[in-house]
């Protein structure tokens, strides 16, 4: 007996939702969908998953040959989640906006290079612009290294279902430059680190000041750069009139941070000058985790603090 002829099925595309920060939108069309883990487009409809208050579609994996360490079912993953969108954040979108900020290219070469629309260049660059705007310091491009020693870093974010994607920039005072770009799927310490050690990479002298958001991570990675610093945190929130000044030392294995809170107006107002301040002491020397769980022994089991019954 003949068998069913097999069906050759057609390469599945969607169509992917940017949102940045300011809620603008961009719509990636007919976006061709790949697996995540086998990179195959042998990709098919697989019903719908909720997200958030809405539903999206959901897509499986038909390679045969795709292998799911500890898996015995097929690969299962929504459009945001594919393979063609996970290589897009993970280097594709730096690659663009580097070549813009840091190489100097236009947009529509840079387009044509990796393959996407010119207004979706357009997009990625109005969105680190307003982030540069907020600022108050325009992009330039970084040919040599600068003499900056004093920077601020910024973050932009766009949304693609449910997930972020984080562009950490950093720029210097004097230059006004873009010293340090990093994209990420978390603003973790080692993000903020990845571009601050790129914007030391080109400049001349060791940066000693940095002005930042009221992000923990960033004052972590700032504390963790084992020499002194002045790290200054102005919330984005409003009414924007306060900022904390940070000037972190070290003696021997102590690191010694003194905080100092004022007014942001403090020189633009003739008004009585009030400030804040405290020190802290802390050490270098990562602490001992100890065991979990009770210590094991007779010694150490716990007592029997039940009163006995006097005998009547």
């Amino acid at each position: 007996m003949v068998g069913r002829k097999k069906i050759k099925n057609e390469v599945l595309e969607c169509d992917i939702t940017f949102v940045s920060r300011s809620n603008l939108t961009h719509v990636l069309k007919n976006v061709r969908m790949t697996c995540p883990n086998c990179d195959s487009t042998e990709v098919r409809p697989f019903g719908t998953r909720k997200l958030k208050e809405s539903r999206i579609k959901a897509l499986v994996c038909r390679n045969p040959d795709c292998q799911r360490i500890g898996k015995k079912s097929p690969r299962q993953f929504s459009p945001h989640t594919s393979g063609v969108i996970k290589r897009l954040v993970n280097g594709k979108i730096e690659s663009i906006v580097r070549e813009m900020y840091v190489n100097g290219s236009k947009a529509k070469s840079v387009a044509y290079s990796y393959g996407v629309s010119e207004t979706f260049v357009s997009f990625l660059r109005d969105e680190v612009d307003k982030t540069i705007e907020e600022g108050l310091l325009k992009d330039e491009l970084v040919d040599e290294p600068t003499d900056d020693d004093k920077v601020s870093m910024d973050e932009t974010f766009f949304k693609i279902g449910k997930d972020n994607i984080y562009v950490i920039i950093t720029r210097g005072y004097k230059t006004k430059k873009v010293l340090g770009l990093h994209v990420s799927l978390t603003r973790k310490e080692a993000d903020i680190r990845a571009s601050f050690d790129e914007a030391q990479r080109n400049t001349k002298k060791t940066i000693d000041t940095i002005t930042c958001d009221a992000w923990g991570a960033t004052k972590k990675m700032a504390r963790n750069l084992m020499y002194p610093v002045t790290l200054i945190v102005h919330r984005h929130e409003k009414p924007y009139d306060k900022a904390v000044i940070e000037r972190i030392e070290y003696n021997g294995t102590d690191r010694v941070i003194t905080q100092v809170g004022i007014k942001t107006d403090v020189f633009i107002k003739r008004a009585k000058r009030e400030y804040h301040y405290q020190t802290h002491v802390e050490s270098t020397i990562p602490a001992v985790p100890k065991p979990r769980g009770r210590p094991k022994g007779s010694k150490n089991k716990p007592r029997n603090t039940s009163k006995k019954r006097k005998p009547l």
